[in-house]
């Protein structure tokens, strides 16, 4: 597969996207979706994680690529497309704004490559980029401001080359905040959401107006950090490498002792999550759309965010409403179809959900 292919990280037409898997790759495990349709309804038709060994994938990065082609072929036995639409791990792209004077669309383009290394630690041709136009309109009157992703050009080609060992085709490269928000943020919802994504080892935070993200960060606290607290207090094995479903039941399991020794780490989330809005008000406290840039709701997804105790604490510390996300809510009317996931489980699904619904851009 030539890179010419990805000159554009871009939508493919609706037909193949309605044909490709969603996968997320992560530290741990692969992820994968796909929909189907059945009497003109979408359904969820397959869906499923494939374990990956330690030292496999660290952050995006792939330090062992023939363990890597090994779980890919067993992904490709579970799914029925080879098609597949792939998240790049938060941690190798970016995320900038940026406004240009109006210009033709073929010029666009070419006015951004000017603007990249301004905004991210890496030279033109090192980087993949893509934009979207979030006030203005290519060839009119006004200046245009944008939302720009960027993808380090050699992450693309590493990937590019274990997919090509796996046999399965790539049709586009995704960001996985902006796949988590596609699913998760209602389609006509457009006030300020906070999406809050708890990984294995990190959590993405993200700030979406109107369905596009526009400024992102992660942090170096996940869900690992509460299963070490968890493996200390549960002496009988019960916590291995994920937290058991009885403790995310959305009941108080915990008991006291638990939630204590997890309290330390509800309190370094709310933090970095304080910051970040901190961060973000600031940047758009002399805009004129300053009030509209407030968020208005924290929406959480990873299935440790259904801790007992979590969202009151962050809600209560942020004056902020927090809920858990409903992953469902852009692709599948749970009134005429309900997904054998579950809801708790769900909640890991959020990235591969959004890459495995069609693209409507």
């Amino acid at each position: 597969m030539k890179f010419d292919f990805l000159k554009r990280i871009c939508c493919p037409p609706e037909y193949l996207a309605m044909s490709s898997a969603g996968i997320e790759i992560g530290n741990k495990f692969i992820r994968f979706v796909e929909f189907g349709n059945e009497g003109g309804r979408t359904i969820l038709s397959n869906f499923g994680e494939v374990s990956l060994g330690q030292d496999t994938v660290k952050d995006g990065q792939i330090l062992n690529r023939d363990a890597l082609v090994q779980a890919l072929k067993v992904v490709k036995e579970k799914i029925s497309s080879d098609f597949v639409r792939v998240s790049i791990p938060e941690e190798g792209t970016y995320i900038f704004n940026t406004v240009i004077p109006r210009l033709n669309k073929n010029e666009i383009r070419s006015a951004l490559e000017f603007k990249l290394e301004e905004n991210v630690p890496l030279k033109v041709d090192e980087a993949v980029f893509e934009y979207e136009i979030v006030n203005g309109k290519e060839d009119g009157n006004d200046d245009m401001f944008l939302g720009v992703s960027v993808i380090s050009r050699q992450m693309i080609n590493n990937y590019l080359e274990v997919f090509e060992l796996a046999d399965l085709k790539i049709v586009s490269f995704e960001l996985e905040s902006k796949m988590a928000a596609k699913a998760i943020v209602p389609s006509n919802y457009n006030v300020t959401v906070l999406v809050v994504d708890i990984k294995r080892d990190s959590t993405i935070l993200s700030v979406v107006i109107g369905g596009r993200v526009r400024f992102s960060s992660v942090v170096s606290v996940g869900e690992s950090s509460m299963i070490s607290c968890l493996k200390r207090i549960n002496k009988d094995n019960s916590v291995s490498d994920k937290i058991p479903l009885s403790f995310l039941d959305l009941n108080d399991n915990l008991g006291v002792e638990a939630f204590d020794s997890l309290l330390n780490i509800y309190s370094i989330l709310k933090d970095e999550i304080e910051k970040f809005n901190t961060y973000w008000l600031t940047q758009t406290a002399n805009t004129e759309t300053s009030r509209s840039d407030k968020p208005r709701k924290i929406v959480f997804c990873g299935r440790s965010a259904a801790l007992p105790g979590f969202l009151n604490h962050i809600s209560q510390s942020l004056g902020i409403e927090t809920i858990l996300a409903n992953v469902w809510v852009n692709a599948i009317d749970t009134d005429k179809f309900l997904p054998t996931l579950g809801f708790v489980d769900s909640l890991d699904y959020a990235t591969a959900i959004g890459l495995a619904m069609p693209c409507k851009e």
